[in-house]
């Protein structure tokens, strides 16, 4: 049973909640699964015309970084990917590929007070 090159690119996708200031924010590898859902939610989304902004202090979005240097910036119902000097802006109004990335985090790695981490009722 061979692995699948895809397997093998994904193993470096690291997810980062961006919820401290002056601490190490909690970072965590992504299963292929979520990679996955993940790059389907970005496809589907529409461009994001508009400012976005980010408080300082506090839950200030999530991250996703991929083997090479692709990011994903996830804050409201914005998420901006940069890859080199590509920059694209996407809108979210369901927050779907923010909450697929917390939902990723392993359970208690997350402050109580960062959404996604608190289960719905």
């Amino acid at each position: 049973m061979g692995t699948s090159k895809l397997a093998d690119e994904e193993s470096g996708w690291i997810a980062t909640a961006l919820v401290y200031s002056g601490r190490r924010n909690p970072s965590w590898r992504l299963e292929e699964e979520s990679i996955l859902r993940l790059r389907k939610i970005w496809e589907e989304l529409k461009p994001y015309v508009g400012e976005s902004s980010r408080p300082a202090l506090g839950y200030r979005g999530c991250m996703l970084t991929a083997p090479g240097g692709a990011q994903w910036v996830v804050y409201g119902e914005v998420v901006t990917h940069t890859q080199g000097e590509l920059l694209e802006a996407c809108a979210d109004p369901d927050r779907s590929f923010e909450k697929c990335l917390l939902s990723s985090a392993p359970v208690g790695s997350l402050p109580p007070w960062v959404p996604g981490e608190t289960p719905e009722s």
